[in-house]
């Protein structure tokens, strides 16, 4: 049914470090922590599910939340998202995609919670990231801290290609040299509502077929806004 499963409702950390291919009917890996500690995903093989492919849900008093794919990797989520994290614990989101990611509904998702700190999100040069039905990459942002993310290489989303909202302070996305960010609608989606700056720095290629490449707004409680193309 699943691939790996694992569950921690002790005080320790839930560590899964995958060095060969996962597979699963419904989801490669999925994670719950209920626990005190940090929740981390490292897969260094190919992951895939017939819904998602990595699933981490960090709850309770849990700390940060990591998930880190390896260069080379492939990770699929058929009919749902490639990596799906949600943290509602206290601590921050990290998510490293150093491989491919496919998911049926977005490439990457993650949320946090409104008692979760910073939202990052970075993917290699070279990778692509693509969400099949929605987004590329989907990023929501409900936590106290900075909202950052960091595309090396390509993002495609059947709607937009990258798609952020944030409630917490800094809004940062930055796209390499190199890069290419394509949405059928938009290219990159930034809303920012939280109480800092909304800076992107595009330094490759950003396409919205039917809309706008970049689109990006700040709320009143927001300062700054800045957009820079390479």
């Amino acid at each position: 049914y699943n691939g790996i499963v694992a569950s921690n409702t002790g005080s320790g950390a839930l560590s899964i470090t995958a060095n060969g291919d996962v597979s699963g009917g419904n989801y490669g890996i999925y994670a719950h922590d209920d626990g005190s500690g940090a929740l981390t995903i490292t897969a260094d093989g190919n992951v895939s599910g017939g819904s998602h492919g990595i699933v981490a849900d960090s709850y309770g008093s849990t700390t940060d939340l990591s998930i880190t794919t390896g260069v080379g990797t492939t990770i699929t989520g058929t009919s749902g998202n490639g990596i799906y994290a949600r943290n509602f614990g206290t601590g921050a989101t990290t998510i490293t995609a150093d491989g491919d990611v496919t998911g049926g509904w977005h490439g990457i998702y993650a949320r946090n919670s409104g008692t979760a700190t910073d939202l990052s999100i970075t993917t290699g040069v070279g990778t692509t990231i693509t969400g099949t039905s929605y987004y590329g990459i989907r990023a929501f942002n409900f936590g106290t801290g900075a909202l950052t993310i960091t595309a090396n290489g390509t993002v495609t989303g059947t709607s937009d290609g990258i798609r952020a909202r944030n409630y917490g302070t800094d809004l940062t996305i930055t796209t390499g040299v190199g890069s290419n960010i394509t949405g059928g609608t938009i290219g990159i989606y930034a809303r920012n509502f939280g109480t800092g700056a909304t800076t992107i720095t595009a330094n490759g290629d950003v396409t919205g077929t039917t809309g706008n490449g970049i689109y990006a707004r700040n709320s009143a409680t927001s300062t700054d806004l800045t957009i820079t193309t390479g």
